[in-house]
């Protein structure tokens, strides 16, 4: 019996319980550890690193069989031509010369070739359609310059530069948002979407054949403009929405000027009340401007009247028309997105075994939630963009844009930051002061009125929602008071309340929609060789986790936004968001940089298996 045959035989009869100690177990270990490293042949080692791939394997094997590196070794590792390496190894160049040409592009390839240009740039599209509220945006400051002088015009390609790169810096941050809190944003939504279909649900049956007219347009009013906001920043839970001259602006686009009167002197089923050029006692209007003359009765205590205009079907429809057309919006995205997908399906079909073209499959998926957030945001029935009810409105005398959250937020930490004599006082007021002057971050849209982003939408349109519903009980107590007929529906908050059933069917409709990417995902990163958990696979759990966890945040912080007066409570709650928010950044955009630059393809995520307990049932990490 040869040496060899001998040692593997006394090998099989070893096992655990073969040794007296442990430190015998061990040092065993490293004998075969070190006798393994001898015994290796320089392609057993690159059978281990490139196994997933046969194509790799190929190639190398090829090269090792035709003494290529020990060849070039001998040359001194210099620039050599294929010529001269089938002249030196004897080999015919007619194989040699893919071989190479393959092995020389591993070191060249771009792992981020794929999944860059087939997912995430057509996801830079599908973002631009997402509502938000806030922008980056280059100051007017840069682009200012003394005329006459010609130094402005050799900066002008320097600033414009500068322009470009916070324009990139923009779309890129509101990306990475979007994917990183993409769960809240669909739920807020989908709570949207809800509210509008129960409107128009309860608008649809028999008995609204009896509703007021301005009741109607005011609950279609909520539908189309609910995305303004209406509620300062800051605000308490005991701030009354029909005290904002947002609210106050925003419904002349369905009702007259306000009238102070106790008692009206109108047939309210006459559609056509007389009419006057002359505008009545104490109401000023544009000259030529029609208004309806009304007589109000002299009592002591007055009350504020809001007439219907007839001008409002027209105006509610021009609202409803100003939002993006959904096939330009959406459609143009979703091909781009689509022919990623095929494209990517295949050149896996003519590359088996490359595991690479399969993770940007999986991380392609992954990406699928940005085109449901956007197909969700442009389907919905309020515009984005709220130039044309400025349009229809005015500014009400007060041509002032808004602030926005950003200054409104610096300004109070102006305002709390402590006087005093210290220079740390001074620098930290100073260095606010500065940022605010940066004016770096701004409104989305420029004018009076500011618009929410989609996290903010759902709640936002519900203050509207309770504020005409607040406006029709009141209406309903005062005509049962004075025996004027209203109304027939006084069901209406109950019918437009969310109950228990309601919002379990809506949580688990956007959990349908955050499970579906990442489980596709992480299935295809699991399956793919070798089949087991890893870091691409806990990259996709691991963001599906922190999505459900800030849906449930989102729903208790709005809670607290709109409800409850818990300071203690709200502080707990933004701590706990940020902190969630900031790990699910560097899960979602970290995974994919690290993707990207081919980070989980180093010695770490190369690990076949590492057992975390001594069982067999134990979990093991595997490479993926």
């Amino acid at each position: 019996m040869s040496p060899v045959n001998e040692i593997i035989l006394r090998l099989g009869d070893i096992g655990v319980g073969s040794f007296d100690s442990e430190s015998e177990r061990l040092q065993l270990c490293d004998a075969l550890l070190a006798t393994l490293q001898k015994v290796r042949s320089p392609w057993d080692i690159a059978c281990t690193h490139n196994w997933v791939n046969p194509t790799t394997n190929a190639a190398i094997k090829t090269l090792i069989d035709a003494g290529i590196f020990k060849k070039w070794t001998e040359q001194g590792n210099k620039p050599l031509s294929t010529a001269e390496f089938a002249e030196l190894t004897g080999a015919d160049p007619v194989l040699l010369a893919p071989a190479l040409s393959f092995v020389l592009a591993l070191e060249r390839r771009l792992h981020l070739r794929g999944p860059l240009v087939q997912f995430i740039l057509p996801c830079v599209a599908f973002c631009l359609s997402i509502p938000r509220g806030w922008k980056i945006e280059a100051p007017e400051w840069i682009f200012r310059s003394p005329p006459g002088e010609t130094s402005g015009f050799f900066l002008y390609y320097f600033k414009l530069l500068v322009a470009l790169v916070i324009v990139c810096v923009d779309t890129m941050s509101w990306l990475c948002v979007c994917f990183a809190f993409a769960g809240p944003m669909m739920l807020s939504a989908i709570y949207e979407y809800m509210l509008d279909g129960k409107i128009l649900k309860y608008m649809s049956w028999d008995y609204t054949g009896h509703m007021l007219p301005l009741l109607r347009a005011r609950l279609l009013l909520a539908i189309v403009a609910g995305n303004i906001l209406v509620m300062p920043d800051g605000h308490d839970q005991d701030f009354d929405l029909a005290r904002s001259q947002v609210w106050k602006d925003v419904v002349k686009v369905v009702q007259r000027a306000a009238i102070p009167s106790n008692d009206l002197n109108i047939n309210r089923q006459d559609s056509h009340p007389e009419e006057t050029t002359q505008p009545p006692n104490g109401v000023f209007t544009a000259e030529g401007e029609s208004v309806v003359e009304l007589r109000a009765m002299e009592v002591e205590t007055q009350h504020t009247e809001y007439i219907y205009d007839e001008n409002a079907p027209s105006r509610l429809r021009t609202l409803l028309n100003s939002q993006a057309s959904f096939g330009a919006a959406v459609g143009a995205p979703i091909i781009f997105f689509v022919g990623g997908f095929t494209y990517n399906i295949l050149e896996a079909q003519s590359r088996e075994g490359d595991n690479d073209t399969a993770h940007a499959l999986a991380y392609g998926m992954w990406w699928m939630i940005i085109p449901h957030l956007a197909i969700i945001s442009c389907a919905m029935l309020a515009a984005n963009s709220p130039s044309i009810l400025h349009s229809l409105v005015g500014d009400g005398g007060r041509a002032e844009a808004h602030t926005g959250p950003w200054r409104r937020r610096l300004r109070k930490v102006v305002k709390c930051t402590p006087r005093g004599t210290g220079s740390f006082q001074d620098r930290l007021r100073n260095l606010v002061k500065g940022v605010e002057d940066l004016e770096l971050i701004k409104p989305a849209y420029d004018g009076r009125f500011e618009t929410v982003s989609l996290w903010r939408r759902g709640p936002n349109k519900r203050l509207w929602v309770n504020e005409v519903i607040d406006w029709h009980e009141s209406e309903a107590r005062r005509a049962s008071q004075t025996g004027v007929p209203r109304d027939g529906s006084p069901t209406l908050r109950k019918l437009l309340e969310f109950g228990v059933e309601d919002r379990l069917w809506l949580f688990f409709g956007v959990l349908v929609l955050v499970i579906v990417p990442s489980a596709l995902a992480g299935a295809t990163s699991w399956n793919t060789p070798r089949t087991g958990l890893s870091c691409r696979s806990l990259n996709h759990l691991a963001y599906l986790c922190a999505q459900i966890l800030q849906m449930a945040l989102w729903g208790w912080d709005t809670h607290l936004h709109y409800g409850s007066r818990d300071k203690l409570q709200k502080s707990v709650c933004w701590m706990v968001q940020f902190v969630v928010g900031a790990i699910t950044v560097f899960i979602s955009i970290g995974g994919t940089l690290m993707q990207i630059i081919g980070v989980y393809r180093n010695c770490l995520c190369s690990v076949s298996r590492l057992p975390l307990c001594e069982t067999s049932e134990c979990l093991q990490l595997t490479h993926m």
